[in-house]
């Protein structure tokens, strides 16, 4: 769980529910082929998540394929 206080309220930012805490809401999602960026709204404070992904250069199958799938090991 990733969550923020803001002006005394609790505030998830990913993760779970959890009670006492009010979610935040998402503006908008990036998603590139090395990292993936979510931005969110917490009150009146805006967060930007980034996560990167690694890149195997030697692997180039990997390189190839759409950054949705990177996620999914390639089939034969």
């Amino acid at each position: 769980m990733i969550a923020a206080r803001v002006d005394g309220t609790r505030y998830i930012l990913q993760g779970a529910s959890y009670t006492n805490y009010t979610a935040s809401k998402v503006n908008a999602t990036f998603i590139t082929s090395t990292r993936t960026i979510f931005t969110m709204d917490a009150g009146p404070v805006r967060f930007n998540l980034t996560y990167l992904s690694p890149i195997e250069v030697s692997d180039f199958v990997f390189l190839g394929l759409d950054p949705l799938t990177h996620g999914i090991p390639p089939v034969g």
